[in-house]
């Protein structure tokens, strides 16, 4: 089933940007966003891991202070430092250090939407991407999701959250491409908000396929995709499909800054950005997506900040000086803050 999401809906309505440290500017900086009203789908309330009550309809009570930040950690060499405990890490927000109160790994279930150019840029690879799709993404868990939009001048559902892959792979097949311009904003904000909205309770994620040059004008901006982002908890991964081998190496994630619009993004959500130019590459760079979304360590704490003031926090991601790993050269990638609630947030869901 296909669903159109109008570009002219994604934009937030009437929020200012406070970005800090945490959110450069680009193109616009921070400021005031003005637009309508979000529609229903496009609701930016989601809430962190709460409790189940084991009365009839399903309820969550949302304790608006607990934080849940996911964070991967490499080595020197590139490679995922596994195996760590709630022991090794350190969290401060606004610098204040934090307590830990929840730590695991790869045990919250994922909703991942994979988000494919079908502007032409991709359609020469998307043969292989379908195979890649068929292979890599069995490895997730059974309880796993993943959706699928496809997107040009404006982004579309094609597959909504299902945990048949291969579904989702054929799918990918079908997608003819050749067409309309490059809208990345509108398509990595609309899946952002569709994850947010559709499963709330999930890890999130999300995989662009694409050269990841825009060539058409979206109505979001890129800080309204991070702060979507954000909001959501939605990670952002991109798989940047190039014409030719380049000189970097695939699978280094890509952490120039100012080499790309879709590097910062997927950087300030806590993502990487991987390059593949053929069918090979294209699949062990999503079974690296794969990967890093299994082996990312789901912190949390109840923030010591109980001021509901809906401003931007900034997060930092610290092995502990008393972890092993420490005096290793390390890199944390993790989302770099998020939005305090508003006033009156405390609510149970049903």
């Amino acid at each position: 089933m296909r669903f159109a999401f109008p570009a002219a809906k994604l934009i937030l309505a009437g929020l200012v940007v406070v970005v800090g440290r945490a959110v450069p500017t680009w193109d616009t900086g921070p400021g005031m966003v003005s637009a309508g009203p979000l529609p229903a789908w496009a609701s930016t309330a989601t809430p962190p891991a709460g409790e189940e009550e084991p009365t009839g309809d399903f309820k969550l009570k949302v304790d608006v202070n607990l934080v849940l930040v996911e964070a991967t950690v490499r080595d020197e060499r590139g490679g995922i430092v596994d195996g760590l405990t709630r022991a090794d890490f350190a969290i401060f927000e606004n610098g204040a250090l934090q307590t830990l109160t929840h730590f695991s790994q790869d045990e919250l279930p994922l909703a991942v939407a994979i988000v494919v150019d079908a502007s032409g840029s991709v359609a020469p690879v998307m043969g292989k991407l379908r195979e890649a799709a068929l292979e890599t993404l069995s490895l997730l868990k059974p309880e796993d999701q993943v959706a699928l939009f496809e997107f040009d001048s404006e982004p579309r559902l094609l597959e909504v959250l299902t945990p048949n892959r291969h579904h989702i792979a054929e799918s990918i097949a079908a997608i003819a491409g050749g067409s309309g311009g490059t809208n990345i904003n509108d398509a990595l904000l609309a899946a952002a908000r569709y994850l947010g909205s559709e499963s709330p309770q999930r890890r999130h994620a999300i995989v662009l396929v694409s050269d990841n040059i825009a060539t058409y004008r979206s109505q979001a901006s890129r800080n309204d995709v991070v702060r979507g982002s954000i909001e959501t908890e939605t990670v952002i991964y991109s798989i940047r499909i190039t014409t030719s081998r380049v000189s970097r190496t695939p699978l280094l994630p890509d952490i120039l800054a100012g080499t790309a619009f879709v590097d910062k993004m997927a950087y300030e959500t806590g993502g990487e950005v991987f390059e593949a130019y053929d069918g090979r590459s294209i699949r062990t760079a999503l079974g690296a997506v794969i990967s890093r979304l299994k082996k990312r360590y789901t912190l949390g704490y109840s923030s010591t900040n109980r001021h509901q003031d809906g401003k931007f926090r900034e997060i930092t991601v610290r092995l502990s000086e008393g972890s092993p790993a420490a005096s290793r050269h390390y890199r944390i990638f993790a989302r770099r803050g998020y939005y305090a609630p508003l006033p009156g947030a405390n609510l149970t869901r049903k």
